[in-house]
């Protein structure tokens, strides 16, 4: 039996911890409540989503910077 492959749908949310990167995953067709926190060498089908949410973020960053 093959294993089933999880899509990502959105990237929610990222930490670090010791000196790894973790990202909150929600899966496509999956509720909330399966959100996971999956380490980065785990979604390396994922490099899209995980290019836009950290480029989303450093756009927050920076245009809330601009606004102190």
């Amino acid at each position: 039996m093959g294993e089933e492959e999880y899509k990502v749908e959105q990237i929610i949310d990222a930490k670090q911890q010791q000196g790894k990167w973790f990202y909150l995953i929600k899966w496509k067709g999956y509720g909330p409540e399966d959100n996971s926190w999956e380490p980065e060498e785990l979604l390396e089908h994922s490099q899209e989503e995980i290019k836009r949410f950290n480029q989303t973020r450093l756009k927050k960053a920076c245009d809330s910077a601009k606004s102190l």
